[in-house]
């Protein structure tokens, strides 16, 4: 028995394709399902593309064995796939892209399975699938769904830091001297009380210093004193003489 084997999903070149715009920037404003729900709209426009081929019509539905005339049809196939069942899973069943590509492939592989090289079956089945990978490369599917992830998965941007301009120099103005009344109305209770104690210290000098006076005019006013007792002596003893 025969089995068909999947081919392997071709990666097309990453750049711009018909249908639908770069996915850039998806990763901080639409989720996976989102991406993946446009990618499937162009693979619609994709089959569209191929089912216009004019060897197409043999894949348009599934296989007829039993009117074709090749009853062991479905003993060889395992995996039958026809572009009317594709068609209906890009809109019920698919969640990928890459899965309508890898049905596209297996409708292409059961054709050369089962039919020999040299037989028409076989070359028409060749010319469609020839026509699919080139639409497929065209509108880049799997370019863009790969340019999604890696800006999904990749870091965030840092964050620029604001230019600042050089701050200026803080030229402060020169300071007012206060006067004595502006002096004493900014002093505190503590500066008050200072000036008090200074003043009590000056009025305590002050009568230190007039009884020191005091004292030292003492002496000279008893001289004086005991000078006129006799100069008025003298005085009257002259006074007798001459009467």
């Amino acid at each position: 028995m025969v089995t068909t084997a999947l081919l392997p999903p071709l990666m097309s070149k990453v750049g711009k394709s018909p249908g639908m715009a770069s996915t850039g920037g998806a990763r901080n404003s639409r989720t996976q399902r989102d991406v993946e729900t446009d990618l499937l709209k162009l693979c619609t426009q994709v089959i569209t593309k191929v089912e216009k081929h004019k060897d197409a019509w043999i894949f348009a539905k599934k296989v007829d064995a039993k009117k074709l005339g090749i009853p062991d049809y479905y003993v060889i196939i395992t995996r039958p796939m026809d572009f009317k069942i594709i068609k209906t899973n890009i809109k019920t069943v698919y969640r990928s892209p890459l899965e309508f590509a890898s049905d596209m492939r297996l409708t292409f592989q059961n054709c050369k399975t089962y039919n020999q090289s040299d037989t028409d079956a076989y070359r028409m089945g060749d010319n469609v699938e020839k026509k699919f990978e080139e639409e497929w490369s065209k509108f880049d599917v799997e370019g863009k769904l790969r340019e999604w992830e890696l800006e999904r998965d990749a870091p965030p941007p840092p964050v620029p830091k604001p230019n600042r301009a050089p701050s200026k120099p803080h030229l402060m103005p020169p300071a007012a001297v206060p006067t004595q009344s502006e002096t004493t109305q900014l002093m505190g209770d503590g500066d008050e009380a200072a000036r008090r104690a200074r003043k009590e210290e000056k009025r305590r000098k002050k009568a230190l210093l007039i009884a020191e006076l005091e004292r030292v005019r003492q002496p000279t006013a008893q001289v004086d004193s005991f000078a006129a007792e006799k100069l008025q002596e003298h005085s009257n003893v002259n006074g007798r003489g001459g009467g």
